[in-house]
């Protein structure tokens, strides 16, 4: 066996045993409680199909996603990992079909990037989209254009950004003269949209549905148009962001470099510039400026960084490649210590921050042990009514998310008196004043709502908007308390 493929599969050996480890020993999962809606939507979706087309959940993640989920969280978190696997595989392969002569080191610098290696032992999104992306880049390196077309056309489905990704794609098409491919970049809307005509009976569902408007923009709130490169050390690691930083100087050199010699830009060449780096900095930009305006309900999240993390590693990859290609022949000892210290730079500078397995989520930590105490409590009754927000407290209190008669939603307490009687209200301090627009002293207020328990932290612990979080127990007037 070639040495290369040797050092491929057992990097991927271990990298499967790592991150099932980290899986198994985790508390703390990327994407917090929007992490473990996207789980229960897949979980229950076998019991409600309408959850395979909920457009905040990520319909083809959901679809991907809904057998796993059927194992529990941990069913989802092993998903992500293979998922992120066959992403650095790809990676490699894309490397070497573009002739980068360091492919093998593609797959070690994406899972050692600190926002993606702590995505994958998670249930979000982001890590199907990253793997559609550079799979459809391979599929077009290969000159499977239409291939890669179809498979692009799901990626707003994994999440909604993908729409900028297809634009650069059709680009590159364009230019690649793949025009037959073209048409095919509307395959997943108008399977969706077919679906959605059958379920809602409107064919436009995807555009009459979309969550996100910019009436969320002031509970969200907006930040610095840099606010991304600022948080670099957390999303790349420095070494890899100092990597693709050189690779995007060097390449924009070759190429322009190539237009003074008059010299023809390769098929290949093309394609990641528009594929590659057009994707990667369309999208960095496209959330920096909508971050930086408050549109889109966008809160700034660093992780859908991790979306476009396989297209950074090749950027990087394409600057070592040809920086130590400009050096002499006969300094091979030289490129062999500048390759080993930029390894350990990205290695480094990408882990040294990381503390595994990851703990400290303590809002959902405090909403699980809130459900012990109420499960063993004197108040717990089969069947009651539980309004909640927080989507942990849908594991914590045992209630199928989506099924009317055990599930209210906490914000219907604004304006709604009539609740079945004994049915439970779980308010929290992160989702009650924020989405909801619920304070507690709204809830206190209300004679028929009897108060039972009351979480509070041992020391301070702001949530969002620097409110203080806890979490309180009510139950409607009842003869059971």
């Amino acid at each position: 066996m070639h040495k290369e493929r040797k050092f491929l599969f057992l990097f991927f050996g271990v990298a499967l045993f790592f991150f099932a480890w980290l899986a198994f020993n985790s508390t703390r999962l990327a994407g917090g409680e929007d992490g473990v809606q996207h789980y229960l939507i897949a979980r229950y979706a076998v019991q409600h199909p309408g959850n395979l087309l909920d457009h905040w959940g990520k319909p083809l993640f959901t679809l991907f996603a809904m057998p796993f989920a059927q194992f529990g969280m941990l069913g989802v978190q092993f998903l992500n990992i293979l998922l992120g696997l066959l992403s650095a595989y790809l990676v490699y392969l894309s490397a070497k079909e573009l002739g980068l002569k360091q492919a093998w080191l593609g797959p070690l610098f994406l899972l050692c990037s600190p926002l993606y290696l702590y995505s994958l032992p998670s249930a979000i999104t982001e890590v199907l989209f990253s793997t559609v992306g550079i799979g459809a880049f391979y599929l077009a390196l290969k000159q499977r254009y239409t291939a890669s077309a179809i498979l692009i056309s799901f990626i707003p489905y994994a999440r909604t950004e993908g729409n900028i990704i297809m634009l650069m794609f059709f680009v590159g098409f364009v230019y690649g003269r793949a025009f037959r491919a073209i048409p095919f970049l509307i395959t997943g809307t108008l399977i969706y949209s077919l679906a959605g005509y059958f379920y809602f009976d409107d064919f436009l569902w995807i555009w009459h549905q979309n969550p996100y408007n910019n009436s969320a923009s002031a509970i969200y709130g907006s930040g610095p148009f840099l606010h991304y490169f600022q948080s670099g050390r957390e999303i790349w690691g420095k070494g890899l962001m100092w990597l693709w930083g050189i690779g995007t100087v060097v390449f924009t050199w070759v190429m322009l470099r190539k237009l003074k010699l008059k010299q023809s830009w390769t098929k290949p060449e093309g394609l990641l510039l528009w594929m590659v780096f057009g994707s990667f900095f369309a999208y960095l930009f496209g959330h920096s400026y909508v971050w930086w305006k408050g549109l889109s309900a966008s809160l700034g999240l660093i992780r859908v960084m991790a979306g476009t993390m396989p297209f950074a590693v090749l950027i990087a990859l394409y600057g070592v490649h040809v920086v130590l290609a400009y050096l002499n022949p006969r300094l091979q000892g030289l490129k062999l210590v500048l390759l080993a210290l930029a390894t350990l730079f990205v290695v480094r500078t990408g882990m040294q921050n990381l503390h595994m397995p990851f703990t400290g989520d303590r809002e959902r930590e405090a909403m699980l042990d809130v459900g012990r105490w109420y499960k063993s409590s004197r108040h717990y009754r089969e069947g009651r009514k539980v309004y909640y927000f927080a989507p942990t407290a849908a594991q914590a209190f045992g209630v199928d998310p989506f099924n009317p008669e055990e599930r209210g939603n906490l914000d219907e307490l604004r304006w709604q008196r009539d609740i079945p009687e004994g049915s439970l209200i779980v308010w929290d301090a992160h989702f009650g004043p924020n989405e909801c627009q619920l304070p507690l002293d709204t809830l206190m207020a209300r004679p028929e709502l009897m108060p039972v328990y009351a979480y509070m932290p041992d020391s301070s612990m702001e949530t969002l908007n620097k409110y203080i979080y806890q979490i309180q127990l009510f139950i409607k007037n009842t003869d059971d308390h």
